[in-house]
């Protein structure tokens, strides 16, 4: 009775939230290698020719000044750079906004609503929301939160069901690989492949599932502080305190700020410094070892302005078990955290669920219709 129970449940919500589903994995595979090809079409715009008529680049407090006459009046964040020579200089401002200065003239190169920019953009939108204006988002976005819990229970439930009467490898082995006997028999095939790509793929859809909660509902979000909830003891967070100096004394420049950023970490591929406020005490910088979506190769290091003093120091493993989820979450649903191999692994299984969405919906059409 209760197989029988799981098995209804999991043909409705299939067919119910099965159109939904299959929007969500179909752009979820278009996006699989998005952060890429947005940062090689960037690089292809934007790379400098190496010259030797540029071999000085201008202090960094001159390209603040002129990115802060370009950033359409909105707060300049921060100060992004590599140790490339032929990479421009990444101003983040606002929510979400880039420009891209030439280190050695001075030129506004661009912004990055560049390439690709636009089309992963609307991939995006209809992944989350279905695209839907401002007014009807919040629709769009119960729809799919919907759609993504119904997707967790037929994850779930498929694997209750996936498992054979008898267990043994006979069994098995017709429920974890193809079977080329049943191609030229529809329902064999649709059976086989919704049970095989069904297995292969369950836990990394239940990742991706579950981590795509906490973007829709803040019980999901409760649930993960709860989790992840622990006690720091006072006596070892780092705090930055404030250096005993007057203002009469003159503070280092970021450049001279930046060299003694880089040298506390080798192999970094990008620094990103925080804009300090006039008359502060302290810079924040990230260091990032890693491809910009991994968490765990980041590192922030806060400098004395006046002596460069390292105050403080936090890599990701000091943060909070909290804070560290919470940082990881995002890239852990695209896969982006385990870098290229989880992003494969994250596009492969989207893939799989759009024939899980096909083979399921014709599997229930031959059940009632023929």
């Amino acid at each position: 009775m209760f197989k029988k129970i799981i098995f209804w449940s999991h043909l409705t919500i299939g067919v119910t939230a099965g159109a939904v589903i299959l929007m969500m994995s179909i752009t979820g595979v278009l996006l699989t290698y998005e952060h890429q090809i947005r940062s090689w079409s960037l690089s292809q715009r934007y790379s400098l020719e190496p010259s030797n008529e540029f071999q000085k680049k201008l202090p960094l407090a001159e390209i603040i000044s002129i990115a802060n006459a370009s950033s359409d009046n909105r707060e300049i964040n921060a100060l992004i750079v590599t140790p490339e020579t032929t990479d421009p200089i990444t101003i983040s401002y606002g929510k979400g906004n880039y420009i891209f200065i030439n280190p050695y003239s001075g030129e506004v190169m661009g912004d990055h609503k560049q390439g690709p920019h636009k089309f992963f953009d609307l991939v995006w939108r209809w992944h989350r929301w279905f695209d839907m204006n401002d007014d009807t988002r919040s629709y769009g976005r119960a729809i799919t939160g919907a759609a993504n819990l119904g997707f967790i229970f037929l994850i779930v439930s498929g694997f209750y069901q996936w498992f054979p009467k008898r267990f043994n490898w006979l069994s098995l082995r017709k429920k974890v690989f193809f079977n080329k006997r049943g191609l030229n028999n529809s329902k064999m095939r649709d059976r086989n492949w919704h049970d095989v790509l069904g297995i292969w793929s369950v836990l990394p859809l239940l990742i991706i599932t579950l981590t795509a909660t906490t973007f829709y509902y803040s019980w999901a979000q409760d649930i993960r502080n709860w989790l992840t909830d622990e006690s720091i003891d006072p006596s070892i967070s780092q705090s930055i305190k404030e250096p005993l100096v007057t203002f009469s004394e003159q503070p280092q420049s970021l450049e001279e700020l930046l060299i003694i950023t880089g040298q506390q970490s080798t192999e970094w591929k990008t620094i990103s410094i925080e804009i300090p406020k006039d008359n502060s005490f302290t810079t924040n910088f990230t260091i990032d070892k890693g491809n910009g979506r991994q968490p765990q190769k980041k590192s922030t290091v806060a400098l004395n302005n006046f002596t460069g003093e390292v105050i403080k120091w936090e890599s990701f493993s000091q943060k909070s078990k909290s804070s560290r989820w919470r940082s990881y979450i995002r890239f852990l649903h695209t896969g982006e955290a385990l870098g290229w191999l989880g992003q494969t692994i994250a596009g492969l299984v989207s893939l799989f669920s759009c024939i899980l969405v096909w083979t399921g919906i014709a599997l229930t059409y031959r059940r009632f219709i023929k």
